[in-house]
């Protein structure tokens, strides 16, 4: 249960990234949004304060260790390339 929790927050965080344009890619986008990262940072903070702290005692977390985090943030950040790959071949519609 906590490393769905962990998986399913950090795929939304790094979705929200993602979702600054519908059609572009990330990678090509000219600037940054500073309030995007800073929320990005906020709810990884306090995710991490929720699974590490005595806060996770009230929703019964276990304990997990640097390569649970890993495996977490690998599947969550999976939803990058996923997404790009859609944007793809939604340009390459268009354009036909």
């Amino acid at each position: 249960m906590t490393m769905a929790f962990l998986t399913l927050s950090m795929v939304e965080m790094f979705h929200s990234l993602n979702m600054r344009s519908r059609r572009g890619s990330i990678f090509t986008l000219p600037t940054q949004n500073g309030w995007s990262w800073g929320a990005f940072a906020l709810s990884l903070v306090l995710t991490y304060i929720v699974i590490e702290t005595p806060l996770s005692n009230l929703f019964n977390f276990a304990e997990l260790d640097l390569t649970h985090y890993g495996i977490a943030m690998a599947l969550a950040f999976s939803i990058i390339p996923i997404i790009e790959i859609y944007k793809a071949i939604m340009r390459a519609v268009e354009k036909n």
